[in-house]
């Protein structure tokens, strides 16, 4: 599958993608926000996340999409163009407004952008074939809610795919630092202050773990768990074949280091076994 051609982003839209990424994690990270900016409207970027989409829920061509988290629109809007039915949900008003924006500009007719809350979806129950979510659970308030609204708004057989990070892990990508595995909410603040970084960003931030999570689907009836992850994980430590989106080039570093010294496979099984790979890569099926 070769990638899409890139979507039309005027330079001022752009800059407000910036000035949104700035307003949150300013001071929390040291990413430059031109690079993030060139992520989030990145083809290759699409085609990635396309792929492990249709590996979890099948074809995407001309079903009902949903994502949860939408925000800048690039995913819907690449989406859409590829004439998938997709639409999506975004809390956050000026996010929102921007995505509206990308999605004007780069049709087809229509604007499929819904402001709201995963806890809260303004759709109705069984309307889409598959549910979608980036790097978006670790930010709302109540996960075990949005699953369970992911679950409603699913169709008898569809499935949900989110792609989580994990605080059971050994990196936190919002500061794109080491991190210690089920660090104590209290103790962050002090520990990304050690690492020279604000923490105010910790204040909209959910530690999303495998066992809160599965905890959460133990109380939701009519589905099944298709997969975690770890499959992916594996791989990836085994071959170091993923991309550097954010501050993964830092991770794959670590990993390389790993890899000279013969570690790297054992390290990955170890990860596993104990629950700490990253991210979460959650594949559910309603009944």
């Amino acid at each position: 599958m070769s990638a899409p051609p890139p979507l039309a982003v005027a330079a001022a839209l752009r800059e407000r993608l910036k000035a949104l990424y700035l307003r949150d994690y300013a001071g929390a990270n040291r990413l430059d926000p031109d690079k993030m900016a060139d992520d989030v409207f990145s083809p290759l970027r699409f085609q990635e996340q396309r792929q492990s989409l249709e590996a979890a829920v099948g074809a995407l061509g001309g079903r009902r999409l949903l994502e949860i988290g939408a925000g800048s629109g690039a995913f819907i809007a690449y989406a859409r163009r590829e004439g998938v039915a997709a639409v999506g949900v975004e809390v956050d008003g000026a996010t929102a407004a921007l995505a509206r924006d990308l999605l004007r500009t780069n049709g087809p007719a229509g604007c499929p952008l819904a402001v709201g809350a995963g806890e809260a979806l303004p759709f109705r129950t069984g309307a889409f074939d598959a549910v979608f979510s980036n790097s978006v659970l670790e930010h709302v308030r109540d996960p075990a809610q949005v699953l369970r609204e992911a679950a409603r708004v699913l169709r008898p057989g569809g499935r949900l795919h989110f792609i989580i990070p994990s605080y059971a892990s050994f990196y936190e990508s919002h500061f794109g630092i080491f991190w210690l595995p089920h660090l104590p909410r209290a103790l962050a603040p002090l520990y990304v202050r050690l690492w020279g970084r604000d923490p105010r960003a910790l204040g909209g931030i959910t530690f999303v773990t495998p066992g809160r999570l599965a905890r959460a689907l133990r109380g939701l009836q009519g589905v099944r768990v298709l997969g975690w992850g770890t499959d992916v994980f594996l791989r990836r430590m085994a071959t170091l074949e993923f991309s550097e989106w954010g501050d993964l080039g830092k991770v794959k570093a670590w990993v390389g280091a790993l890899r000279r010294l013969g570690l790297h496979r054992l390290a990955a099984r170890i990860c596993v076994a104990l629950g700490w790979h990253n991210p979460i890569i959650l594949t559910v099926e309603k009944l």
